[in-house]
């Protein structure tokens, strides 16, 4: 049996090489913001920000309009202009650009991608892949229920409801395992997700959010294992920081309905701040309620499938609502956001979300007809802390990340009749995130982007057989072994060059991925101390991502791009340890498999 590695001391030792270093100064950015008359607006607010969402540096424009940035690193970053009466708008540049910006009452139609290459902040119109955005005025104005809602009718994305409180991203055909999940570039899927459509999307509340990226296509190179259909970053609600030493106070608080559902959602967010730290609490609820069918016709009910009632008798019997479909969700969040010099940044996030009451419509009385089947208990804890530092040593900007992903997954499922057997599992994966990013240049028209991650899951998993009718609950083999672990380790390098004044673009990217996977058979036994059946279990696996790209804008409004890539899909923890009945068939635990080959 191989030695399972720890990831600790090795993430330790990456984050003090790339934090060692003297500091070297910044450069600067300056422009003018005017009005769609072209007259000067004084007092406008103009911040900039790094790829990962680290403020970089704030500004206000004078009487003239004009503003300078100073101190930051040369590599394109985010700019976000806001003036009282007037829409913000954002776009990315570089030090040393001279900027022209004008501000409209009607929205700007700029939208800037951070999600398509990765340590790049660039406008999705100049981008090498499709990218589609979601903001935060379509969760704050429109009753959606779940965050992916706001990009559903964009080309390349589709997406499923399983039942009414989980929502499954479709990224050009592909879902699962295969579509990779990134919360503020941090990777969100855990070794646990399943091939199928899943529920995990829907932890993250509408009112955590302030941006969402899909970006299509293959991403192995940029986030590594999973992102063959594309990429999905969630970017939460940023507190706000002052122009000054003074604290500001900012705050919003919302109440939406809808009829369909008969359902009731509320928020609220406060920001306390000046120009160096900055607190946001968030939190929210929502209570949905059973979905109200086209016309109270509901064609897939089991009545009707199985029994050949009418769509008038089902309607007399159980209403005008799709049964099962209501649930509750409720949340919180903070962010703290420290600058304690204009080159560093400190961010610390955490997150909670609980969901109650959510059972499975497509397998009642939408589908099978089952008796029981909850999705109950289900829950995510999101924690991270961030550090950004400017101008060290001869990097541009190096960020070191540890986080914190635990995910909460359970399930009651029975048969078709009162007196079968009810299964319920419950599954807690615990993923500990280390992370350590640097950017470099060679002259004005060459970056470079590299770094390390590491991903430690820790998976804990139980399963009882509950005998309703004789009261008795008996241990059984869980759907995933029981404390057992797994590790991605991954190192990464992005290469970006412009030329011809920006008109062509050239990148190219690799990564080296290493998974391990590794489960014990004495951790696997009931109360008694008998085997629950789990083999003693090690694995390995190795590949090499790539992408390259050429992108050449022909107009303002008009590029052309070609790309060669290479996405891979490493076995997770479904595929190596999972048994049990799923929708595409039963699971047979790897270890099982090779034995009776």
């Amino acid at each position: 049996m191989k030695p399972f590695l720890s990831s600790t001391g090795l993430a330790g030792a990456l984050v003090l090489l790339c934090f060692i270093a003297a500091l070297y100064a910044g450069e600067a950015l300056g422009g003018t913001v005017t009005d769609q008359s072209g007259a000067p607006l004084p007092g406008a607010k103009v911040e900039a920000f790094s790829d990962q969402g680290a403020l970089l540096g704030v500004a206000v424009t004078d009487g003239n309009g004009a503003f300078v940035l100073n101190g930051l690193p040369p590599q394109r970053c985010l700019l976000r202009f806001t003036a009282p009466s007037f829409a913000s708008r954002q776009l990315s540049a570089v030090a040393g650009e001279p900027l022209r910006v004008t501000l409209s009452i009607a929205p700007a139609s700029t939208e800037v991608t951070v999600t398509a290459s990765r340590g790049l902040v660039e406008d999705t119109q100049a981008s090498d892949r499709v990218v589609v955005v979601g903001d935060s005025l379509d969760f704050h104005t429109r009753p959606i229920v779940h965050i992916g809602d706001a990009l559903q009718g964009n080309p390349g994305v589709m997406l499923q409801e399983t039942t009414f409180g989980q929502v499954s991203p479709h990224l050009r055909g592909l879902t699962g395992y295969e579509t990779l999940l990134l919360l503020d570039g941090i990777r969100y899927n855990v070794s646990t997700f399943r091939s199928g459509p899943n529920q995990y999307l829907a932890y993250i509340m509408p009112a955590q959010v302030d941006r969402v990226e899909a970006a299509l296509g293959p991403a192995g190179a940029n986030y590594g294992s999973d992102a063959l259909g594309g990429t999905l970053n969630v970017l939460t609600v940023a507190p706000r920081f002052g122009s000054s030493r003074k604290m500001e106070v900012h705050g919003n608080f919302s109440i939406l309905g809808s009829s369909a559902d008969l359902a009731g959602r509320t928020n609220a967010t406060v920001s306390v701040g000046n120009s160096q730290v900055s607190l946001l609490l968030g939190g929210a609820w929502q209570k949905e309620n059973d979905l109200y069918a086209g016309g109270g016709q509901d064609s897939r009910n089991a009545f009707r499938r199985f029994f050949g009632l009418t769509s008038a008798q089902i309607r007399n019997i159980l209403g005008d609502r799709l049964r099962y479909t209501a649930f509750q969700q409720q949340g919180g969040n903070v962010k703290l956001a420290w600058r304690p010099t204009a080159g560093q940044s400190l961010t610390a996030w955490y997150q909670q979300t609980q969901t109650a009451g959510e059972r499975s419509y497509r397998d009642q009385l939408g589908g099978s007809a089952r008796i029981i089947s909850d999705a109950t208990p289900q829950g995510l804890r999101f924690i991270y802390l961030r550090y950004e530092k400017t101008r060290l040593w001869r990097l541009d900007s190096v960020s070191g990340t540890f986080s914190v992903n635990s995910q909460l997954d359970g399930a009651a499922r029975g048969g078709y009749r009162y007196s079968d057997t009810v299964t319920e599992d419950r599954s807690r994966t615990n993923s500990y995130g280390y992370s350590v990013q640097a950017s470099t240049h060679s002259g004005p028209h060459f970056a470079q982007v590299f770094g390390a991650e590491i991903y430690d899951d820790h998976v804990f998993s139980t399963r009882f057989l509950r005998n309703l009718v004789a009261g008795t609950a008996t241990e059984d083999r869980a759907q995933y072994p029981n404390d057992s672990r797994y590790r991605t380790t991954g190192l990464f390098i992005q290469n970006n060059a412009e030329m011809f004044g920006g008109r062509l673009r050239a990148s190219f990217g690799a990564r080296f991925t290493d998974i391990a996977f590794q489960a014990w058979a004495s951790r696997n036994v009931d109360s008694a101390g008998r085997s629950l059946g789990v083999s003693d279990s090690f694995r390995s696996f190795r590949d090499v991502t790539f992408n390259s790209s050429l992108t050449w804008k022909v107009t303002a409004d008009l590029a052309v791009s070609a790309l060669v890539g290479r996405g891979f899909r490493a076995p997770n923890m479904t595929d190596l340890g999972g048994a049990g009945l799923t929708t595409l068939g039963y699971d047979i635990p790897v270890e099982d498999l090779l034995r009776y080959k």
